[in-house]
């Protein structure tokens, strides 16, 4: 069954400003009118259409959130929250790519990188010209992020990384990545350190999408390190300060998260609510005047 709320009004928050108003109207506008048609679409094959990225990133929303000094749309983390709220209404894939992109990859960069590294790698990730993604996860070390056992070791201007990392979100289309190693493992979690990684480093392999029951348009896999080097340059703060990087990340990406799970919500809620008052019992339809 195909539900439309295409000329459903948006109910904003009493205290939300004027603009954001405007901003929460115009995107679910354009989730009704641009990507929830493609729903099926993105599922069945099992990859969001580049095309259809494009036309996200010239809303501005991979950039909501983000300074405008840096590439981004401004309009802060409750601008940020908003639109996201409204890109969960169509297929969780599209959010889920967008997030790890731009939720995950971007802030981190934001967070731990440089001036001189914000302005070379966050322009480019909030245009959506560069997708990225957050490669913290291991087979052995996923809640339990602090006993990552991916090594870097220093090598004169440069880290040598060898490792793996597991169920990483948008792997297979990313053009950066932001990878968490340990330089030194006797400090456990306190030589845990971040880099910048370009897709196409020498040393990097990305293993084959994984196969999952849902999420199909947005695609996961694992990442194998040997013997790859990073400049020093690439590197996200000081030595030793990944996990608190990692963290501060993590909370931020929680706020799309929760965002994203009360827009799907409450498109789940519309849904069940018109099912409910066109469906027959007994032979006869509930009706739309009856309370549900």
């Amino acid at each position: 069954m195909t539900v439309s709320t295409k000329d459903r009004p948006v109910t904003a928050a009493p205290d939300l400003p004027e603009e954001l108003v405007l901003l929460q109207r115009t995107a679910r506008q354009f989730v009704e009118d641009r990507l929830r048609p493609h729903e099926r679409e993105i599922e069945e094959r099992s990859e969001i259409p580049r095309a259809l990225l494009d036309e996200i990133a010239a809303m501005g929303f991979f950039g909501i959130g983000f300074p405008e000094e840096v590439g981004g749309q401004g309009f802060g983390k409750l601008g940020y929250t908003v639109v996201v709220e409204q890109l969960a209404r169509a297929n969780a894939a599209i959010w889920n790519v967008i997030g790890g992109s731009i939720g995950l990859c971007a802030t981190a960069i934001s967070l731990g990188g440089d001036d001189a590294q914000k302005r070379r790698f966050l322009p480019d990730l909030l245009s959506a010209k560069r997708i990225g993604a957050y490669a913290l996860s291991e087979p052995g070390a996923g809640s339990d992020a602090g006993s990552l056992r991916t090594r870097a070791r220093r090598d004169g201007d440069a880290y040598v990384l060898d490792g793996a990392k597991t169920f990483i979100t948008n792997a297979p289309i990313a053009d950066v990545f932001v990878v968490f190693a340990n330089i030194d493992p006797d400090a456990g979690s306190k030589g845990i350190t971040a880099f910048v990684v370009d897709r196409d480093a020498p040393g990097l392999r990305i293993g084959p999408c994984d196969e999952k029951m849902g999420l199909h348009g947005s695609t996961t896999a694992q990442i194998f390190f040997t013997d790859m080097r990073v400049a020093a340059d690439r590197r996200l703060g000081d030595e030793g300060r990944g996990f608190p990087l990692a963290l501060k990340t993590l909370d931020h990406g929680r706020l799309g998260l929760a965002a994203s799970s009360v827009g799907a919500a409450q498109r789940l809620l519309e849904a069940s609510v018109e099912y409910a008052r066109s469906r027959k019992q007994f032979g006869k339809p509930i009706g739309t005047n009856q309370a549900i």
